[in-house]
């Protein structure tokens, strides 16, 4: 048992700190065992063809990448070194030969060859060639990662709670976290291989907004405990106005619903400036990402005018300049960012601002920091690592927290029958008997925001969970909005 009155000064060393820390993992370990042990059910028909089929689009592919332009003057100038996969001689092709200019580089400085950096390269090669890679690793990655480790019609992955820094879980035999989602037919192809056994269905149960309301437990910022408390106040909203100069009457109807519309810009403000800002990103690197997704969505304003036109009607008609060592033209998109981020910091949530900049200096003074719930982070840390690192650990740690007082002691009591399946972090999978979802949605409701908050009293804001439910005799894609 580790000596709980002595801070450890050790770079290398990554342990729980108090005893309440020690025990968490202790009982974890247990838990996650039990999770392992249920395993995770496939369609391994349907696993089979969808690996035939992946092997036959990448064959495909390859046979119509071979007949354009750009693997033409590829081969004339690699000749036997030719090679499809080489990003560093698709960038030579591109940049050099072909006189595409880069928008994104590597930390070498490298014109970048990744999905987001081809995006305004327009060649019909690019498209073929993004397609590809997707499918390659949907094939080698996920396919032939499921297909490797299952035993059976069951998958077990390992879930680990002592190699990630941030004292997150992680999965390996397969990687079964990292599972996608974010690409429609990527994330189609893969879930659907997840199915739930005969009378049972798959339930998702994960927390909402973890972590920003652990971080307010750490800054305690009036406003965005606001944000968090008033369920008529909506950050993401907000930033939407702003960031496209929409007023908040704008994003409902007459009967008061959101407008289908309204979805896609708060989601754009959430993804693309929110939560980049939170995380540490900045302005020259947040404002291209939300240009670029005005230009390839359909994102509109309330009248129907798709964005790009409405901001132009503001007299904004370009990005300009994101380098981080200069300042764009007034006038510009990236300008218009840079003043927001400025307002987000110094007038919507100062006291977070000040926050970031007293605990990074602490670190800096000390070397180590200590979660809210118990454990040491130290060593060689970023500044961005040294400010999210104690969120999203103790984010997980509700998590964890929740699957214990589930699989340990509530369901083996009252609900038997049912199986946590999986864990991702801030999500939970479940087998549940059909006329159980109900009693098990009521019971994991209370467990995850109520006990938690008895257990944890450091936890000042509320706590919700979103619940997904999949069909009777339907995979994991097809998961929906919990209805009771």
């Amino acid at each position: 048992m580790p000596n709980y009155d002595i801070i450890p000064y050790n770079n290398y060393d990554i342990i729980p700190y108090k005893p309440e820390a020690y025990r968490l993992f202790h009982e974890g370990a247990i838990a996650l065992a039990g999770v392992e042990h249920n395993g995770l059910k496939i369609d391994v028909e349907l696993l089979d063809k969808s690996i035939a089929e992946a092997d036959a689009r990448i064959i495909s592919l390859k046979k119509k990448m071979s007949d354009s332009k750009v693997v033409r003057i590829w081969k004339k100038r690699f000749g036997d070194k030719f090679n499809l996969d080489s990003n560093d001689q698709l960038a030579k092709i591109l940049f050099d030969v072909m006189g595409h200019t880069p928008t994104i580089f590597t930390n070498s400085g490298n014109p970048s060859t990744t999905e987001k950096a081809l995006a305004t390269v327009k060649e019909p090669f690019v498209k073929l060639y993004t397609q590809r890679k997707k499918w390659q690793k949907a094939r080698k990655t996920y396919l032939g990662g499921i297909k490797k480790h299952l035993v059976g019609d069951m998958l077990r992955p390992s879930f680990n709670l002592h190699l990630a820094v941030t004292f997150r879980s992680s999965a390996d035999a397969p990687s079964f976290q990292n599972m996608p989602i974010r690409v429609a037919w990527v994330s189609k192809l893969i879930r659907s291989l997840f199915i739930a056994p005969p009378g049972y269905v798959i339930v998702e149960i994960d927390y909402k907004g973890v972590e920003v309301c652990f971080a307010a437990c750490y800054h305690k910022d009036p406003n965005m405990l606001s944000y968090i408390e008033d369920k008529t106040k909506d950050m993401h909203r907000d930033m939407a106005c702003q960031l496209y100069f929409l007023k908040q009457s704008d994003f409902k109807n007459a009967e008061g619903e959101a407008k289908d519309w309204m979805k896609a810009a708060r989601h754009a403000a959430k993804n693309k400036f929110v939560f980049p800002a939170f995380y540490g990103s900045v302005w020259f690197q947040i404002a291209p990402d939300l240009w670029e997704a005005m230009r390839v969505s359909d994102l509109k304003n309330a009248d129907g005018v798709p964005m790009v036109k409405h901001l132009a009607n503001q007299g904004i008609t370009e990005l300009g300049d994101c380098n981080p060592d200069g300042e764009p033209a007034e006038g510009t998109y990236a300008a218009h960012v840079r003043d927001i981020e400025k307002d987000f910091w110094q007038r919507r949530f100062p006291d977070y601002a000040q926050w970031k900049r007293d605990w990074y200096d602490q670190y800096k003074q000390r070397g180590w920091m200590q979660t809210k719930n118990g454990f040491i982070l130290q060593g060689y840390l970023k500044r961005n690592e040294v400010i999210n690192y104690p969120v999203q650990g103790p984010a997980f740690h509700a998590l964890l927290w929740s699957l214990i007082e589930l699989e340990l002691r509530e369901l083996p009591e009252h609900l038997p029958d049912v199986k946590i399946a999986g864990q991702i972090h801030d999500c939970m999978i479940f087998y549940v008997p059909i006329k159980q979802v109900d009693e098990l949605v009521g019971r994991a409701d209370e467990i995850m925001t109520q006990k938690l908050r008895k257990a944890w009293p450091w936890v000042i804001t509320p706590l919700e969970i979103e619940v997904d439910v999949c069909p009777e005799g339907g995979n994991w894609f097809q998961k929906k909005g919990y209805k009771k």
